[in-house]
């Protein structure tokens, strides 16, 4: 991500925030932006902003640091991000067999997408 700013930053901590608190005692993990998505069907790694684990993570190749099943994924958009985040991006996302809902997040409007699998 080359163009963070504090704005996107915050955005992205308070979400996080918000969705432990909200999922406290439930069976659902939050991870933050340093935790790497492996993408089998495209052979990709990503770092989504936000992913949220329903039960546990099931880890690639027994690496701590890359999942491989999150059902949502929350993206704060930026000038360089944006189009990835809404096209290529998106379209690996939805191959991951797990997913269920995709959330971007604009930091320079009020303006959230939600997209949810049917």
């Amino acid at each position: 991500m080359t163009d963070a700013t504090t704005h996107y930053n915050e955005i992205g901590a308070n979400f996080y925030a918000y969705l432990k608190l909200a999922l406290k005692g439930k069976s659902y993990r939050v991870f933050i932006g340093d935790v790497r998505l492996w993408i089998p069907d495209h052979n990709l790694y990503t770092y989504p902003d936000l992913m949220i684990i329903e039960s546990e993570p099931s880890y690639y190749q027994n690496r701590k640091d890359t999942v491989t099943n999150p059902s949502i994924i929350a993206e704060v958009l930026s000038k360089s991000t944006t189009n990835y985040d809404r096209g290529e991006k998106f379209k690996f996302d939805r191959s991951i067999p797990d997913f269920k809902e995709y959330i971007l997040i604009d930091q320079y409007q009020f303006y959230i997408e939600q997209y949810v699998k049917s």
